[in-house]
């Protein structure tokens, strides 16, 4: 976060609010990371789309939603998004993990990015859902948008797509990822 020109960023005037945190984890997802804030446009409700990750890191679960109901008071609404084992997270058997989301909304639709890996950590990437609500049903759609596997390692060492934010422009949609080495 340091500019070559305007330099860093000042902390000075920053104000940790009486509340926080707003949601610790606890057994087996005791490491919540990788938070996204959204405000809903029609309702300006708040709204913390949080990842469920374990203390060892693997298996991840899905993604908690948080609302807030009142100033700095927020409400667990539960999971929203989870694996599905016999989807392209799965195994047949076990689901894969999805903990962390990005939501746009759009001409009515809740449209959410969100990243993916199968109960090995062996398979992962990008992945597409929508709702009509910000607190869902999230509808997945059955492809990925882009599998860990196709992509050709990046500087001899990344691969792992992961943390992707969605951005609605003028003409199209852009998708700015985080990246990490093969199985993390």
């Amino acid at each position: 976060l340091q500019h070559p020109i305007i330099g860093s960023p000042s902390w000075d005037t920053i104000e940790r609010e009486p509340n926080n945190p707003i949601y610790i984890g606890k057994i087996p997802y005791e490491w919540p990371v990788n938070g996204f804030l959204f405000q809903d446009p029609p309702t300006k409700i708040w709204y913390a789309y949080i990842g469920m990750y374990p203390k060892n890191y693997w298996p991840t679960g899905g993604c908690l939603l948080l609302k807030e109901i009142s100033s700095n008071n927020w409400k667990e609404i539960g999971i929203i998004l989870e694996g599905d084992p016999k989807g392209f997270d799965g195994d047949g058997i076990n689901s894969g993990g999805m903990p962390d989301v990005s939501i746009v909304f759009d001409k009515g639709i809740y449209h959410m990015i969100y990243d993916w890996g199968n109960p090995t950590n062996t398979k992962g990437g990008i992945a597409y859902a929508w709702s009509k609500s910000p607190e869902g049903p999230f509808h997945r759609d059955p492809k990925p948008i882009h599998l860990d596997l196709d992509q050709p390692l990046l500087l001899n060492r990344y691969q792992r797509v992961y943390a992707a934010t969605l951005f609605r422009r003028e003409k199209d949609w852009l998708i700015l990822a985080m990246m990490s080495t093969p199985r993390n």
